[in-house]
């Protein structure tokens, strides 16, 4: 599975004085300033920094959300890291999306010492 070494990523403004919408880079947004195309100068905040975070099990459907992110919440509870809890269930839910939140935590940790 590949993971993503680069991204081309566009922001949308709305002008302060028509509402257009206006896209620019993150580069751009350094200048603070956006020329709509009515004409009008408007300030932007400039972008320092962006964040993608991604899920290498989105590939496959989880039918059963609800209980997935309960399962999540229930082994943050315990003490799991975030992290950890939801690579923990998210792998068991990959394989049956069917259980229930008490087959999930308990399948999860079952895995977990294996």
């Amino acid at each position: 599975m590949l993971k993503p070494i680069n991204a081309e990523i566009d922001f949308e403004y709305k002008c302060e004085k028509c509402g257009g919408s206006n896209w620019i880079t993150k580069q751009e947004t350094i200048s603070r300033k956006l020329k709509c195309y009515c004409g009008h100068i408007n300030t932007v905040i400039p972008i320092k920094y962006v964040k993608i975070t991604y899920n290498c099990f989105n590939n496959q459907k989880i039918l059963n959300k609800q209980s997935v992110q309960k399962a999540i919440n229930i082994l943050r509870g315990v003490g799991y890291l975030k992290s950890t809890a939801e690579t923990m269930v998210l792998k068991i839910a990959q394989t049956n999306s069917s259980l229930t939140t008490d087959k999930l935590v308990k399948q999860a940790i079952k895995e977990e010492v294996k």
